[in-house]
């Protein structure tokens, strides 16, 4: 009997850099991506975890769904 693979349909999501702008209530932010776009994006688990503040005027690395460019994770704050 052959063995049957297992077909991807999962689109990778797509990671870029953007710059904090604003703070809204419970930990959600929007940010400024390079292209103009302004998204909001909340705190990624491992971040509330280990307490990592993020301030507006930050440099951060979101990570966008590729359905939907509305709304995004911050996964990285750039240190200065």
């Amino acid at each position: 009997m052959q063995a049957r693979k297992k077909i991807e349909t999962q689109k990778k999501d797509v990671k870029v850099q953007a710059k904090v702008i604003k703070t809204h209530s419970r930990g959600i932010f929007q940010v400024e991506l390079d292209n103009g776009l302004k998204p909001l994006a909340y705190l990624s688990g491992k971040m509330k975890m280990n307490g990592i503040k993020v301030l507006p005027g930050d440099e951060v690395t979101v990570k966008l769904c590729p359905y939907d460019a509305n709304m995004g994770i911050i996964t990285f704050r750039k240190t200065k």
